[in-house]
């Protein structure tokens, strides 16, 4: 899953995230973290799933329903599609992200509508 998580991290990244990928974050690790300065006093931290296949459209309904409730995000494959969508019309940048998504999606329609921001 490496390299989900990296096609993942790299496309939150694009909308301004800062993105750890495989790590457990523990709160006493955000503690340390504004002590040390290395990020904002009060940082806001938000639990996250992203999928790249969901079974049915009843499960991806019900995901969405349950991380909404609880203030949660979910990043499902018509997300993941619609970013590398984005970054296959932008101009070049040295990811595999960026390269891959030019490849594959090359000689498709292009659909130049703005994203939402992600947050």
């Amino acid at each position: 899953m490496d390299s989900f998580e990296t096609l993942v991290g790299s496309l939150l990244e694009k909308d301004g995230f800062w993105v750890r990928t495989s790590v457990k974050v523990e709160l006493t690790l955000i503690k340390q973290l504004v002590s040390s300065g290395a990020c904002a006093a009060s940082p806001s931290v938000m639990l996250c799933l992203a999928a790249g296949k969901v079974a049915s459209e009843s499960d991806r309904e019900k995901i969405t329903a349950l991380f909404s409730r609880n203030g949660w995000r979910f990043f499902d494959d018509s997300w993941l599609r619609e970013r590398l969508m984005a970054v296959s019309n932008s101009g070049y940048e040295n990811e595999v992200a960026s390269v891959v998504a030019k490849i594959l999606l090359r000689g498709q329609p292009r659909h130049n509508k703005p994203l939402e921001p992600t947050r």
